[in-house]
């Protein structure tokens, strides 16, 4: 996982791309009222001055969901018929 500046974290979350944090606990992605904090099932938005205030000197991570799905399974699975 490359690290990214905050520069480049803030064209990211406009591009819709959701970003985390090192250890992986707190996400963020952007809205129409600002950035969305998304830590521990509480979620809140920051003004993106706020987020600069707090976040500025931090490095982010683009978000990478867990695949979960063995694809070899999934085709087996729509493959089954009932007779």
């Amino acid at each position: 996982m490359e690290a990214l500046d905050f520069k480049t974290a803030l064209a990211y979350l406009k591009s819709g791309i959701v970003l985390t944090d090192h250890q992986r606990k707190t996400y963020f992605s952007l809205s129409s009222k600002g950035i969305v904090h998304s830590f521990n099932g509480n979620r809140f938005i920051l003004p993106i001055e706020d987020f600069y205030a707090l976040y500025g000197k931090e490095e982010f991570y683009v978000y990478e969901a867990p695949s979960g799905i063995d694809e070899q399974k999934d085709l087996e699975y729509y493959a089954f018929k009932h007779k």
